[in-house]
């Protein structure tokens, strides 16, 4: 999908109100998607070039699209009114923080958690340019919201799971849903009444990225249990995911343990499903948080453990365990 003339004309009269560096990236797979997207790229590196885009590979069951900074996921071909929106957001990320009106902006700062916004479009859509400069605003503010937004038209696929009937849809933490032109006082008012026990693992995984596992903590303690959807976060493949999730539960188990002793037998029943790396995390929480009755389980565990790195996890597992419980 090529840019038409009126839109290199536009990119070219916009161009010069960007910075030389701007956060940029292209991240590209095998899906077909990201061959149209590839043609923007190189037209954006013809036509501006003091600005790069870096490429990255990602997995082919992620979605392709441009990353803008940390914030902005746009999974549509900059073309039309979607490039004009590529470039408000640019122009958002490189400026001043646009200004949100004054009530908003103190309703805004009162939450507790940086929403998750994914926002779809369509090209033909009158209400979708309205409705995503709403948003732009919210992704400097702070606590800065992160938006994803998606071409269901490009990704027919997704718009088909997520049982989008019409656009702009707005989904607001994963579950509350504003459809159509809305008023951003609602976006805000779904926003702070957010149910953090209900927040999606991929929040809570953006929140241990962040650096807020304690505020992640802080909250199971106050509901007085460990979130569901929490848990996958405990065996994620990325390290500094599960450090961030292990030291969620620190937290909560410094102050309430009952509450990490319940959650160990789902603990135990993912060692074996996991990798060497991912089995040595989860037997160290289980010597860490584990009683007795923990002690018969893992001795077997060492008895049939091949690899060394797992059966020296499960020695000092073992060894504290015995420490709190001796015989």
């Amino acid at each position: 999908m090529t840019l038409t003339t009126a839109d290199e004309h536009y990119l070219a009269s916009q161009q010069a109100k960007l910075p030389d560096s701007l956060p940029l990236r292209f991240a590209r797979n095998q899906r077909p998607e990201s061959a149209a997207l590839a043609e923007f790229v190189a037209a954006w590196q013809r036509l501006v070039p003091q600005i790069p885009i870096w490429t990255e590979d990602i997995a082919d069951t992620a979605l392709p699209g441009l990353l803008v900074g940390e914030k902005w996921r746009f999974h549509a071909v900059p073309a039309g009114f979607k490039l004009e929106l590529f470039m408000e957001i640019l122009a958002a990320v490189a400026g001043p923080e646009p200004a949100l009106a004054p009530d908003l902006w103190e309703r805004w700062q009162k939450l507790t958690l940086a929403p998750e916004l994914t926002i779809f479009v369509a090209p033909q859509c009158p209400y979708c340019p309205q409705m995503v400069r709403q948003l732009i605003p919210l992704t400097v503010a702070m606590p800065a919201a992160t938006v994803t937004l998606i071409d269901a038209s490009l990704f027919l696929d997704v718009a088909r799971d997520q049982e989008i009937k019409a656009v702009p849809t707005v989904i607001v933490n994963g579950f509350y849903r504003l459809t159509g032109a809305f008023q951003l006082g609602e976006l805000v008012d779904l926003a702070a009444k957010t149910d953090p026990a209900l927040l999606p693992t991929s929040v809570l995984e953006r929140m241990m990225q962040e650096g807020q596992a304690g505020l992640v903590g802080e909250m199971m303690l106050a509901q007085g249990k460990i979130f569901a959807n929490f848990l996958p976060l405990l065996w994620h493949p990325e390290i500094n995911i599960r450090l961030g999730a292990m030291v969620a539960l620190e937290t909560v188990g410094g102050e309430q343990p009952e509450l990490v002793a319940a959650i160990l037998p789902t603990l135990w029943q993912e060692v074996s499903r996991s990798d060497t790396a991912v089995q040595g995390d989860l037997i160290y929480l289980l010597g860490e948080w584990g009683e007795g009755q923990w002690l018969q389980p893992l001795e077997a565990a060492w008895r049939g453990a091949a690899d060394p790195d797992v059966r020296e996890a499960l020695e000092e597992a073992l060894e504290k365990i015995r420490e709190r419980s001796p015989s």
